[in-house]
């Protein structure tokens, strides 16, 4: 759990590299027991000195690991709220979906209730998950897309919230039509209060 903002030379990079690539082999093959300061230097070739120094705890290592996957599941936003909202949510959806990502935010979950560091690990995921969602929110609110007053904290709990439960609790199978439909209906239920009124009106004018 490094500063990113701090500029690596070249070597110290491709150490990082292969030290985070061969957690992330071990993580998602054998699980998170598996991830030790021994095992990662044994498969990538990185002294442990090296990574105590980077990382002196197994999970700020895995907790950079999970980092990287979470980057790479956020799309690039196009503009549209809907359509960036979809395509976010249904890179969530497709991580939450792999066995393997699956075992290791149950065990995230399970552990964070009593280690501290695995509390830690599970807020900072947290934070980042949420942060382009939360991007695309305020884009949306301050475009008068969304009403004024929208929660932003509680959005993301009602768009992403869903698919926990369904994956975890539910053990129903996810797909990007789930995640369409959770949009649509966030959408309808946050419009500004003149759109909702102009739906309505709208609505009784075609009843007649």
């Amino acid at each position: 759990m490094e500063d990113s903002g701090h500029r690596l030379n070249p070597q110290v990079a491709r150490s990082r590299a292969a030290a985070i690539r061969a957690a992330r082999d071990i993580l998602f093959a054998e699980g998170w027991d598996a991830v030790t300061h021994v095992s990662v230097a044994e498969r990538s070739g990185v002294g442990r000195t090296t990574l105590y120094r980077h990382w002196p705890t197994v999970e700020q290592l895995v907790y950079d690991v999970l980092l990287g996957e979470i980057a790479m599941s956020h799309p690039v936003p196009s503009g549209s709220t809907r359509d960036d909202l979809v395509a976010d949510l249904d890179g969530f959806r497709s991580q939450l979906r792999e066995h393997a990502r699956e075992r290791v935010m149950a065990t995230i979950m399970d552990r964070a209730t009593a280690d501290p560091e695995f509390a830690k690990v599970r807020d900072g995921l947290y934070q980042a998950c949420s942060l382009a969602l939360v991007k695309i929110l305020q884009t949306a609110r301050n475009r008068g897309e969304l009403e004024a007053d929208l929660d932003l904290a509680q959005a993301v709990a009602e768009l992403a919230g869903p698919l926990v439960f369904q994956q975890f609790l539910a053990h129903k199978r996810l797909t990007r039509h789930v995640v369409e439909r959770i949009v649509d209906a966030f959408l309808r239920a946050h419009q500004p209060l003149a759109d909702q009124a102009h739906s309505n009106d709208g609505g009784t004018s075609a009843a007649r």
